[in-house]
């Protein structure tokens, strides 16, 4: 698996999962960094619209007390007189009487109707509740309904509200038409920081013995009332995601006292339509690349991130990148709809798989350095017969000399010890390890002593340099060969946290000092009494005891002829 195709495997992964739908631009992405815009810049623009709250100091209200909602008439239309006298520019009610016609509730409607400043909420749908017959003849008809229903998203939550719903305009986009603005797109409640929404108990505004105070609170502002009760028309919205300085409304007061009024993500139905007034009135649509420049961002990331899993100064330039775009996205929150998330994910993902694929390209190299019957107990380590074989290259410094280049030298002994390792395997050898310009290989790893193979594979060794498949430096390779068995533990050598797999004993020793004795006696292949007795049929020259370096006991040493008949 060549790295080319390691980064083309990344880069696909990621783009393939930006482009999955819950990671797109305009739903979690645009949530994350409109409440990272929140944290980030906490100023939050004025509004124009105040919300007159029906809250439980209402209902303890001496015009409220008592009275049931269907009998809401009269106090109602003794609070909106109030408001239509202070001269509010529009005056939307987010509270459905299905069966009051108060005459003073009528009066006032008419009023409010006939000045174009009137809207009244209703439910829509086949079953919902509507403003009673008469509140409609007395405000001309059905064109001052608005819709108060709300929409949730696939996770029950309330994220946008639409300019339509069962046909009717819905309340808050009926609000921002009355008041001249243009209900385009869909007002979406999570923006960045909130605006300062001004919220007035409606015991407040009957309170207020100033009329000069009410008119410097409401003239010209769109007013929208509504109930704000703990368990009445309530909805799970994302709200609930902003930080809690941003979920606070001001309050106002007919004596100027200010306080705060928070929330949390079970908002009510008043306060979100006021948002959505809010959004339209005052903001323009989030504008959203197009989706060929949205794919190419994310493009961009997941090629950033299949390109910097191996280099750590490349992940510190993706990491400083990540920052900034972050920033840009969190920055441009009120304005541009930029796909942050995805693109944040095409890079994580294709570095991921990067590092992956990567892994496995790894543990299975590794997994080619253990033998068959380790791999599938990599720690463990057992006794056995086994036969080592050390093959070195006879004058290999010369040969070094006259190359000059390292970088040849490099390639061809690569080639060479391929060359090597190939013969080893094909005689079910397993190469131990590279010793410079040598190796050791070890056979009946996998089952048996391993001599007839351990023969075999070097006098194939010893073939290829007499018929010059194996060369180096430009010449015919020669070849200094010791063949040793005997009992050995085999399997995983722990040192600190680096493993090996090899194997450790007297005839890994002997086979080692034999390979160095072929220079002592002009020979290429040499081999102790337990190989040659294990390979009869192999041509031997006994060429008696030999006393090796580190050993107490001689060793019977035979020559291995290249004139040895087949095995």
């Amino acid at each position: 698996m060549t790295g080319a195709f390691r980064t083309a495997v990344a880069f696909a992964a990621g783009v393939g999962v930006a482009c999955l739908p819950p990671l797109a631009a305009d739903r979690t992405s645009a949530d994350w960094i409109a409440a990272a815009h929140a944290w980030w810049q906490p100023t939050r623009p004025a509004s124009d619209v105040i919300l007159v709250l029906l809250d439980r100091r209402t209902l303890a209200h001496p015009a409220f007390a008592g009275r049931p909602r269907a009998a809401w008439g009269e106090p109602l239309a003794q609070l909106m007189e109030s408001l239509l006298d202070a001269g509010v520019d529009v005056l939307a009610l987010d509270v459905v009487l299905p069966r009051d016609d108060a005459p003073a509730l009528m009066r006032v409607i008419r009023r409010g109707a006939r000045d174009g400043k009137l809207v009244l909420g209703m439910v829509a749908g086949a079953a919902g509740a509507a403003p009673a017959r008469a509140q409609l003849v007395a405000a001309g008809g059905t064109r001052v309904l608005a819709a108060v229903n709300l929409e949730l998203d696939a996770s029950g939550r309330v994220r946008t509200l639409s300019q339509v719903n069962g046909g009717l305009p819905t309340i808050g986009a009926a609000m921002a038409t009355r008041a001249g603005a243009s209900a385009a797109g869909v007002a979406r409640l999570l923006r960045g920081a909130l605006p300062t929404l001004t919220a007035w108990s409606a015991a407040d505004v009957l309170d207020c013995k100033t009329p000069a105070r009410l008119v410097d609170a409401f003239v010209d502002r769109v007013v929208l009332i509504g109930a704000w009760l703990p368990h009445e028309d309530r909805h799970a919205s994302v709200l609930g995601r902003l930080p809690d300085a941003a979920r606070k409304l001001a309050t106002g007061t007919c004596n100027g006292a200010a306080t705060t009024l928070a929330f949390g993500g079970d908002a009510p139905g008043v306060l979100l339509h006021g948002l959505a007034a809010d959004h339209w009135l005052h903001r323009t649509a989030l504008v959203r690349l197009p989706r060929a420049v949205e794919v190419a961002l994310m493009a961009v990331g997941a090629l950033a991130g299949a390109y910097a899993h191996r280099d750590r100064r490349r992940w510190l330039l993706v990491a400083i990148l990540l920052v900034a775009w972050t920033a840009v996205a969190i920055g441009a929150a009120q304005t541009w709809l930029l796909p942050w998330l995805a693109v944040c994910a095409a890079l994580l993902t294709a570095a991921a798989a990067a590092v992956a694929l990567r892994t496995a390209w790894y543990a299975r190299r590794l997994a080619a350095t253990v033998p068959h019957a380790f791999r599938a107990t990599p720690d463990a380590t057992q006794t056995r017969t086994v036969t080592a074989c050390f093959i070195d290259i006879e004058s290999f410094t010369a040969a070094t000399e006259a190359i000059g280049n390292p970088a040849h030298v490099a390639e061809e002994l690569a080639a060479c010890l391929h060359h090597l390792s190939k013969i080893v395997e094909r005689n079910h050898g397993f190469v131990d390890k590279y010793l410079g310009d040598g190796l050791l290989a070890l056979f009946g790893v996998d089952g048996g002593d391993g001599r007839a193979d351990s023969v075999a594979a070097a006098l194939a060794c010893l073939d290829a340099c007499t018929d010059g498949r194996l060369r180096f430096g430009g010449r015919p390779l020669s070849l200094r060969i010791g063949l040793a068995a005997g009992p050995a533990r085999v399997g995983t050598l722990h040192a600190g946290e680096r493993l090996h797999f090899t194997a450790v004993g007297d005839p890994i020793n002997v086979a080692a000092r034999l390979e160095q004795l072929n220079r002592a006696l002009g020979t290429r292949g040499l081999a102790d009494a337990s190989v040659a007795a294990g390979v009869p049929d192999a041509v031997w020259r006994d060429l008696g005891e030999h006393a090796l370096r580190g050993r107490r006991a001689n060793v019977r040493v035979f020559e291995l002829t290249r004139s040895a008949t087949r095995l």
